[in-house]
């Protein structure tokens, strides 16, 4: 007797699940953003003892990331770009590929100018039109993939 009811419950989960991810599909297809904070946690900077941060907000984006902010743009067929700019405001390089929300991830495959995949958490708080993009990886190549990235930008 208990069977069904456990079937239920796991049937029941995995359409909430799918509702959520097809949810941020839709909120995402069409849209503009622009980052707005950036940070960067590194517990063993490049393998020694000591951890760095590199934070950057509208107030310090220029200085701290030598660059203006980035601009994400996700396409209602699944193909996304990201464009980033150098202090003149001139464009310095564009990644093109594909995006898909799989669970809590947002996984982008990128296409140009390498192929390459990179999967962040997301989270999407349409009230405040924000999106939070964070990953763990290598960011000071040291080698260890421990270096905490979160990159939160604006609906535009």
């Amino acid at each position: 007797m208990k069977q069904p009811f456990f079937l239920l419950f796991i049937f029941m989960t995995m359409l909430q699940f799918s509702a959520c991810q097809s949810d941020i599909s839709a909120h995402l297809n069409g849209t503009n953003w622009e980052a707005t904070n950036f940070s960067v946690t590194m517990p063993s900077y490049r393998s020694s003892d000591s951890s760095y941060v590199k934070k950057a907000d509208k107030s310090n984006w220029e200085s701290v990331l030598q660059g203006k902010p980035s601009k994400l743009h996700f396409n209602s067929d699944g193909s996304y770009s990201e464009e980033h700019f150098n202090l003149n405001n001139d464009l310095i390089l564009t990644y093109q590929g594909a995006w898909e929300i799989t669970g809590d991830s947002i996984i982008f495959n990128i296409q140009k100018p390498a192929k390459i995949k990179h999967t962040y958490l997301i989270s999407l708080d349409d009230a405040k039109s924000t999106l939070q993009l964070s990953r763990t990886y290598d960011h000071d190549r040291d080698k260890q993939a421990d270096d905490q990235q979160v990159v939160i930008y604006k609906k535009q």
